[in-house]
């Protein structure tokens, strides 16, 4: 069974590369005191990213390409201010974002369609959206050393609030489908397969519309891995 597992892990991954082979993804965070899930997540899918030393740099990968997404992690300080005319206009031309931020007033969140209504909460309740998918019933987050290391929100202007964060949403798909912002900072998952598997999720589904072809988001290909594998047991009995 062994065997049969790491074949079928290895045609995903083959798969998942040959899908994003041309996806481009730019990356900033400004800053992780544990490890963070952004580059297994990322590895999940065989994708390769431009990743931003610091503002001023990211604002030049921004508006210098055309991205399939971006990824934006405000962690450590208020990184939004410096970015926030490219990222509202490349949203609001439909551009791809997943972000996460600890504040709920640096215009991130607003941009996201999102109102902060707590932090530091240690237990998503996940529930039937794909982005959940492979994951369990719970997420279950650990601070390595944050003031915020999660925050949980609350839906605004029709977007739509994903899982249960303390008394919120653990994340929101916003702008017309768009964008998700994630309540966890990237470094910040008690299991970090866990939560690779969560961000790869949130990935692969804004990646869905791209014109590059798509595969299954990491979870679903787990569970169709593992299903396939409890049939073969069953009749080989």
């Amino acid at each position: 069974m062994k065997k049969f597992l790491v074949a079928i892990f290895m045609t995903l991954m083959v798969a998942s590369q040959s899908a994003y082979a041309t996806t481009s993804v730019l990356l900033y965070q400004d800053h992780s005191i544990g490890t963070s899930v952004l580059p297994g997540a990322l590895n999940m899918l065989g994708l390769d990213a431009t990743y931003a030393s610091d503002s001023t740099e990211f604002n030049n990968y921004l508006t210098s390409s055309t991205w399939d997404l971006v990824i934006f992690a405000e962690q450590n300080n208020s990184i939004f201010s410096e970015s926030a005319t490219l990222l509202n206009s490349y949203v609001n031309n439909g551009g791809k974002l997943l972000a996460d931020t600890w504040r709920g007033d640096s215009g991130l969140s607003s941009l996201m369609q999102a109102t902060m209504v707590g932090s530091n909460y240690s237990t998503i309740t996940t529930d039937a959206h794909e982005i959940f998918d492979g994951i369990g019933s719970e997420i279950y987050l650990s601070d390595p050393g944050w003031g915020v290391h999660s925050v949980s929100w609350e839906a605004t202007g029709g977007a739509v609030g994903l899982g249960t964060l303390g008394t919120g949403s653990a994340v929101i798909l916003g702008n017309n489908g768009n964008t998700l912002l994630y309540g966890p900072l990237t470094d910040t998952y008690m299991y970090e397969t866990q939560g690779s598997t969560f961000v790869a999720n949130g990935i692969s589904y804004l990646l869905k519309s791209e014109p590059n072809p798509t595969v299954p988001a990491p979870g679903a290909l787990l569970l169709a891995a593992l299903g396939t594998t409890c049939i073969r047991k069953f009749r080989l009995k």
